[in-house]
Order: C-alpha cells, then structure tokens, then sequence
C-alpha cells in the first residue's frame, strides 16, 4: 500500500463518536463525496492540572474514494472540528480547533479491505491562565469491502506542553 498522509490534527475524534460509511462500488465508479456533521460530547483530564475538562463540539467529515484511471483506489478524507470545553475545578475554558487532510492511495492489485493507522496530535488551548497541553490519538482505520470506513483508537494520551 502507498500511502500519503498529511495529517496535522484530528482525526480521531472520529473514533470516539462512530464510524463514517462511503459505499466503495457507487464510489469507486463515481468518485461520489460524503458529508457528515458528528456532534461530541466527552470528558478529559488536563494533564497539567489533573483536572477534569467537559468537552462539546462537532466534528466535519468530508470523504471521496475514487477508482483511477490506472485501476489505483484513492481515498481523500478532510476533517474539520471545533471543540471547546469548561474545566470541572476551576472553571477554567479551553478550546481546540483542527483540520485534517489525509490521502490514501492503494495499489490497483490490492482490494479491500484496506488498514491504515496514523498518530494525531491535537492541541488543546486553555484561556488565560489555564495551561495548554497535547493529545495523542493512535487511530486504526479500516474500509471494508462493503464500503464502511471505520476509526477506532487504539491508544489515548494527553501531555503538557
């Protein structure tokens, strides 16, 4: 598998809160785009503070997985998140914005289903005197051969800055 990956924030948000399905053969053949707006709500601990930070948000999925010319499958996935979130202990808000690009391409031999696994690193930004910190998701990636594209994170850290 060839892959091309530009990835500079967030995708696995996806993870957390449920799967994105692209039907691979009307795709493939159309090089149709999806769109999904999912809605976030979670918790998680500032690892500056130990404080606990309640989270709300949403999260931007736009795919198109494409047959080309050459018989190759490209798959262009582009998320767009917006979360912000309010300290459980101080009060403290935070907030993070992201995009990510991710292109994926498969070799015309190979079919699905198609893993790919990538690290994410989002920053999180407190106002104020609240710290910022990071966090890193290792999100597993899988398209079927029914077409559904599924993230789930196989690892979970948060880290000061």
């Amino acid at each position: 598998m060839r892959s091309l990956l530009r990835l500079t924030t967030l995708c696995g948000l996806l993870a957390l809160s449920g799967a994105v399905h692209l039907p691979v053969a009307q795709a493939a053949d159309s090089g149709k785009n999806t769109h999904q707006r999912l809605n976030l709500t979670f918790p998680m601990t500032n690892p500056c503070l130990g404080e606990t930070v309640n989270f709300q948000g949403f999260l931007d999925v736009d795919s198109q997985f494409k047959q080309e010319d050459d018989g190759s499958y490209t798959l262009r996935t582009f998320l767009n998140s917006h979360l912000s979130g309010i300290g459980q202990q101080t009060g403290a808000k935070y907030q993070g914005n992201q995009q990510t690009k991710q292109i994926t391409q498969f070799d015309p031999s190979m079919s699905p289903p198609f893993d790919m696994t990538a690290t994410v690193r989002t920053n999180i930004e407190g106002q104020g005197k609240a710290p910022n910190y990071k966090l890193y998701l290792l999100t597993h990636f899988v398209l079927d051969a029914n077409g559904n594209l599924t993230a789930t994170v196989d690892d979970f850290k948060t880290s000061c800055k």
